[in-house]
């Protein structure tokens, strides 16, 4: 049946359909968009040939609301039933309630086109807002390190192994419309290598450039920097130095009469992170009761901690936990994290 001829059917009923638009408004609760969502109704039930308005409302309306079609679609499931009920008080023919459905599956079929249209332009306008910001941030860490190069100043890098900071102080020998060159004899082979991203400190700048560590030519003792990205650093966040350990340390979370037994990822005198297989009822937020036994201790650890957050890891769990340990089990963890980062740097020397 065409559009045409299921307009001409429905017509003669435009008043039953045009008495459902304060029900339609209130369905989609559309707020301080009003205007455009009777507009909206108005156009589907005109019964006239506006698709282009029905669409350009669609697309006003989306430019408000993330996905109109759940509540306009159940809106219209609604209808059908009044509408067959009215046909049947009205003795009208079962024709019209099926010309009413193949309307409704052409309008949601609008909606559907119409949304595919305008997320697609959002993600294609998002996409040229990154790539403009990618670059003004490219040219900006690039005039940084001229001017560097220019007063012959070492820049710092940043970078992190086993969670303790590493800091490689260097010259810039070049740089380029994309990438900088710079010494990398002072740079340990274990914390900074190919595709390791690493941050550069600049005084005067509040944020920090993260930079990737393209390749690394070693005959020219040389490090190669690309993809240049202005951010804060991570680690300045956390209030407390953590380290990862080197043994297999298992830990015990308890929620009620629950336990579930993961292996320790780091740790600090305010938290640490697990490794889990599963979380079962453990939510972020939830306080969970912690057990484990440092290498350097005799005694089993146990403490109450917090859940901060859960982040899936195909088929395993990182769950990081906060906690405020009393002045002697503080003593015991600050003990083994301060010796733990004495043997992260042995390692990177070695």
């Amino acid at each position: 049946m065409q559009v045409e001829e299921i307009h001409k059917i429905l017509k003669e009923d435009r008043s039953f359909f045009l008495s459902k638009k304060e029900k339609f408004l209130k369905c989609i609760d559309i707020g301080s968009i009003n205007d455009t969502a009777q507009k909206l109704y108005i156009s589907l039930f005109s019964f006239e040939k506006n698709e282009k308005d029905i669409e350009k409302l669609i697309r006003e309306l989306l430019r408000h609301r993330a996905d109109i079609k759940p509540e306009i679609t159940s809106f219209l499931m609604n209808l059908v039933n009044e509408y067959l009920e009215y046909c049947i008080k009205n003795k009208k023919s079962i024709k019209n309630v099926k010309a009413l459905l193949q309307l409704i599956n052409h309008y949601i079929y609008l909606i559907d086109k119409t949304y595919i249209s305008y997320v697609s332009h959002i993600t294609n306008h998002i996409k040229q807002l990154s790539k403009e910001k990618r670059k003004a941030h490219k040219e900006l860490a690039l005039s940084i390190f001229r001017k560097l190069k220019e007063e012959k100043k070492s820049v710092r890098l940043v970078s992190f192994y086993k969670e303790v900071p590493i800091i490689c102080k260097t010259k810039i020998e070049r740089i380029t419309d994309e990438f900088v060159v710079l010494q990398s004899h002072n740079c340990s082979t274990k914390a900074f290598y190919p595709e390791k991203n690493v941050y550069i400190k600049i005084d005067n700048l509040q944020k920090k450039i993260k930079a990737t560590i393209i390749n690394i030519i070693p005959k020219e003792e040389k490090i190669v920097l690309g993809n240049f990205e202005l951010t804060q650093l991570p680690q300045e966040k956390r209030k407390f130095v953590r380290v990862q350990p080197t043994e297999n340390i298992e830990v015990k979370l308890q929620k009620g009469k629950h336990i579930l037994t993961g292996k320790l990822s780091d740790i600090s005198i305010g938290g640490i992170g697990v490794y889990l297989s599963k979380i079962d009822n453990i939510e972020e937020k939830d306080t969970v009761k912690i057990s484990f036994k440092l290498p350097s201790g005799d005694t089993e650890i146990e403490l109450l901690g917090e859940v901060v957050y859960i982040m899936d890891m195909d088929g395993m769990y990182r769950v990081g936990i906060k906690y405020s340990p009393d002045v002697l089990t503080e003593e015991k963890i600050n003990d083994y994290v301060i010796n733990r980062q004495f043997e992260i740097l042995k390692e990177i020397k070695s």
